[in-house]
């Protein structure tokens, strides 16, 4: 399984299927960005992952009834 670490990290904003977290390690590590994402894409549990670069966020989009927001944070941190 391919796992996307993201160390510390912070819930910006929640709603059932979309979840946005700002990780230090997005605006410090700028080419880690884009195997981020593509990593969270394949993830079963992510239906898509969108970066911002400039707030050191990602914003995950998926299923809320297939999978709940805390085994999502669990699996990034």
């Amino acid at each position: 399984m391919m796992h996307a670490k993201l160390g510390s990290l912070s819930i910006r904003h929640s709603v059932p299927g979309r979840l946005r977290i700002q990780a230090e390690a997005l605006r410090v590590f700028p080419a880690h960005r884009q195997t981020l994402a593509q990593q969270l894409a394949a993830s079963a549990l992510v239906s898509r992952a969108e970066t911002r670069p400039l707030t050191g966020s990602v914003v995950l989009f998926y299923d809320p009834r297939r999978v709940q927001t805390a085994e999502l944070i669990q699996w990034l941190v």
